[in-house]
Order: structure tokens, then sequence, then C-alpha cells
């Protein structure tokens, strides 16, 4: 907008006045689509097929490496136990010592399969995180 002052001839501007306006922090919009949702589900159950074969595997594609080896180690090492106790039972001539080293290696066993089932829902969980 131009203003002409009378009698001088020259001609001046008025600037507009501009006003600050603070926003604040930005915030991501919250997801409510159905694709990003999906995404979302579709990554923690890829997590968690990763761990069916090798369990720790989800965790370590997720970068949680400490987490993934701890999941491993007792996964590997109560089956390992289980397999050895199971043996020993077999292997000893006292009746009460194969009953003790094979019931030891069911437990063993099974707590094996526990780790690996807590591994995959691990996976899972922290797959939906991300």
């Amino acid at each position: 907008m131009s203003i002409q002052t009378v009698g001088t001839g020259v001609n001046t501007y008025a600037a507009p006045k501009t006003k600050k306006v603070n926003f604040g922090e930005t915030q991501p919009a919250p997801k409510t689509d159905a694709v990003s949702e999906n995404k979302e589900k579709k990554d923690g159950w890829g997590y968690a097929i990763a761990s069916v074969p090798l369990p720790g595997l989800g965790q370590f594609l997720q970068g949680r490496t400490a987490d993934g080896l701890k999941q491993l180690g007792a996964v590997l090492g109560l089956t390992i136990l289980g397999k050895l106790s199971a043996a020993a039972g077999l292997a000893a001539k006292n009746k009460y010592a194969k009953i003790a080293g094979i019931a030891a290696g069911v437990v063993s066993g099974l707590a094996g399969t526990g780790a690996w089932i807590y591994s995959i829902v691990d996976a899972f969980k922290g797959g939906k995180k991300d």
C-alpha cells in the first residue's frame, strides 16, 4: 500500500504490521490410518517369526543385541542341560537316579521351551514399539 503525502510528491510505503505467532512444540500426529497400524503389526510379527528358528534373532534385528544374547543363551543353556540330564538319567544304573535324571531333563527341556516362547513374544512386543 503506498501513501502519497500532499505537496511533497514523495511516495512513502507503510509496512504492514506482522503478528508473530508461536505454535509451540510440534508433535507428530497420532497414527490413525490403517496402513500405519498394519505396518506396526507386520513389523512385530516379522521379528517374532525371525525368533522362531533362532531364539534372540528378532532382538538382534531390532538392535537389542544384549537382549538377543540373553535369550539365545537361556534357550541353549536350558536345552543342553535338559539333554545332558536326560542322558545321565538313562545311563544311570540305579532306578531312582534314572528317574531323577529323566525328570530333570524333562523339566529343563520344558523351561527351555518356555524361554523360547518368551523370546518370540518379547521380539513381537519390541517390534511393535519401533
